[in-house]
């Protein structure tokens, strides 16, 4: 079940290895939110702030199994929040200076007044609210800002992602009803992540309620073996459980063994509680299959969502939505090249025009035609794609106007006459001059030989050599003769 945007009371979790303090904590605080969760030992702590997602937990430093700072230090790295008061026996000013060192939002010496530490959580609650409205979940502390940027208004649509984006805008708005698990692959860089994204910062915005999870899946590996090191595995189990909605980012770096079959348990487990899960790779599920086998199973029953590479208009349409998000201040004829030349994903678009925005800076702001042709040539498919787009630019986008040093830059469009085609091998395109009317007598002509200095084989017709004759019957041995004779019959 998806939890309210909007909690009604306040979801206390104190921890404390002391009945009596736990007894008295309980008594104070039951008014704040209702009857808190208990907690014992560190451990338990932990595992219940994944489960319960408390508005704030009010711990004792001196816990049975391990040191309360090191349990603050590991809820401020997991959690981010929700806030935290430690109580401490310790009544002078280095104990709590320590505590407060260790990230700690309160500190409250032993003994108390059970009106004070309620004044202290009320306190700590709506100053913690203020700063942050609404959202106390890790996505929207750490993750939002990694992805910044990766929302749904800057994404373009088109042809190649357009069932993707539909599916992922479904999640967005109604997590964990349809398309439940979300499967989403495609080759590298056309904006799986950017997705994954965009359904967090949705979410966060609509939802702050919710438990947010963005994790690679190398970290999810790393972060898997790490718990079995440390016999932690109903801990790491618990945290990704608990959460409502998980996004599982570059799938096929997962690791195998038994984290494949735990991983399928938990996203079935997911789904079935109405928990969205969502995960991208850049390859389909009949190839992850040897590696993944039961979690391919898993994923495949929800809605499988493939992405293509952009054709030629969308991928025009991303430079402009990138050129301005970027502002790079380039032409749209320059854009054009790029997305005539660069037939690739978003990623290799944004490096071409980011390479012509260095190369324009580092000619002093003029950008040529050329300059861009050749810079992007090791980009492009072969040579002829790059000279046929630089010409076309050149000739229909745009007229070139020669500067003192040479060089020529783009200026104001005009009319030219339309250019043959060009090999990459020609030259520059030489001046189209029509045919004269009025056609000179051949006797006029003067014949002219070649240059001394071409060396180049010529195609002019010469005259025959003449052929050698037999002297004893006179006749022509030339291989002329004889293909004649042949052709008489002779």
């Amino acid at each position: 079940m998806i939890p309210s945007s909007a909690p009604s009371t306040t979801r206390v979790l104190v921890a404390s290895g002391d009945l009596r303090l736990r007894k008295l904590m309980r008594i104070a605080l039951d008014e704040v939110g209702g009857p808190p969760i208990e907690a014992t030992d560190g451990m338990t702590l932990i595992r219940e702030a994944f489960a319960s997602h408390p508005d704030i937990i009010v711990m004792q430093r001196e816990l049975p199994d391990q040191d309360g700072l090191q349990v603050l230090a590991r809820l401020k790295q997991e959690l981010q929040r929700p806030p935290v008061i430690v109580v401490t026996r310790g009544t002078d000013a280095d104990a709590r200076l320590v505590c407060f060192a260790a990230e700690a939002d309160d500190v409250v010496s032993i003994p108390f007044d059970a009106r004070e530490l309620k004044a202290r959580v009320e306190a700590v609650v709506r100053r913690s609210r203020s700063r942050t409205p609404g959202i106390r979940n890790t996505f929207a502390e750490t993750h939002l800002i990694q992805l910044a940027g990766n929302v749904f208004d800057t994404f373009v649509e088109g042809r190649s992602n357009r069932a993707a984006v539909e599916a992922a805008r479904e999640v967005a708005e109604r997590p964990g009803k349809r398309f439940n698990p979300l499967f989403i692959y495609g080759p590298p860089g056309v904006g799986k992540t950017h997705l994954l994204g965009s359904i967090g910062h949705h979410l966060a915005s609509t939802a702050p309620d919710l438990t947010l999870l963005y994790v690679s899946a190398t970290e999810f590996s790393n972060e898997y073996l790490t718990a079995i090191a440390s016999g932690e595995t109903e801990l790491f189990w618990s945290k990704y459980g608990h959460a409502d909605a998980l996004l599982l980012d570059d799938l096929q770096y997962l690791g195998g063994g038994n984290l494949v079959e735990d991983t399928a348990r938990l996203v079935r487990e997911m789904a079935e509680h109405g928990r969205q899960v969502v995960a991208s790779s850049d390859r389909t599920l009949e190839e992850l299959r040897p590696a993944i086998k039961e979690l391919g199973s898993v994923l495949e029953k929800g809605l499988v969502a493939k992405i293509d590479l952009p054709d030629r208009e969308h991928r025009f349409r991303i430079l402009q939505t990138q050129a301005v998000i970027n502002k790079w201040n380039l032409p749209d004829a320059m854009l054009n090249l790029i997305a005539d030349v660069v037939a690739s994903d978003a990623r290799s678009l944004q490096g071409a025009a980011r390479k012509l925005v260095a190369i324009r800076t580092i000619q002093g702001g003029v950008l040529t035609t050329e300059s861009a042709r050749y810079a992007l040539r090791d980009l492009a498919q072969g040579e002829e794609v790059v000279t046929d787009a630089a010409f076309r630019v050149t000739s229909s986008s745009a007229a070139l106007r020669p500067l003192e040093s040479g060089s020529y830059e783009l200026g104001e469009a005009e009319e030219r006459p339309p250019q043959p085609s060009r090999r990459a091998t020609d030259g520059p395109p030489r001046e189209w001059k029509p045919p004269t009317e009025s056609t000179p007598d051949p006797a006029s002509i003067t014949p002219r030989g070649p240059s001394p200095l071409d060396t180049r084989p010529t195609r002019r017709a010469q005259p025959p050599t003449p052929a050698p004759v037999d002297a004893e019957d006179g006749e022509d041995d030339s291989p002329r003769h004889h293909w004649y004779d042949r052709l008489r019959g002779k």
